[in-house]
């Protein structure tokens, strides 16, 4: 049989065929329509790890937890912690403890009327003998 209206033929082989395509369109589409949800979130570490660091000072004296700056940022916490691992090589943890204390330093670098007791707090360090000897390992002084 003949469609000559289209020239395709329409026999069950043709016919098999273009279904075929269509599933494998259609499994090529979604594979590329996946790649991009992927991409869009592991692409731009630096920008989520930027992101995340203007979250955590704003908040400052709040600690905000690590499954609400995902919550923030609109990515799921394993793809967080993942950009902050790529980005310093460390825990999300840690490398925002240690922007609190690089906060802490420059806090107390610009304002020498502050107490280092008071500069902890404004920097979310709830132990004081903590802080100042985290502060001290870091920088080799005393805050």
């Amino acid at each position: 049989m003949r469609d000559d209206s289209h020239g395709i033929s329409d026999t069950p082989m043709v016919m098999v065929v273009q279904e075929k395509r269509a599933t494998l369109l259609a499994s090529r589409l979604e594979t590329i329509k996946r790649g991009i949800r992927i991409a869009s979130q592991t692409l731009p570490a630096a920008i989520m790890v930027a992101k995340t660091e203007e979250h955590v000072l704003a908040a400052l004296p709040r600690r905000l937890g690590e499954d609400h700056l995902a919550e923030l940022l609109g990515v799921s916490l394993r793809i967080l912690r993942r950009a902050f691992l790529d980005q310093y090589g460390t825990t999300l943890y840690t490398a925002l403890y240690s922007l609190r204390l690089d906060e802490a330093r420059r806090r107390l670098d610009e304002n020498n009327n502050l107490s280092a007791a008071i500069v902890a707090r404004q920097c979310g360090f709830g132990h004081y003998a903590r802080f100042h000897h985290d502060f001290t390992v870091r920088f080799g002084r005393a805050p």
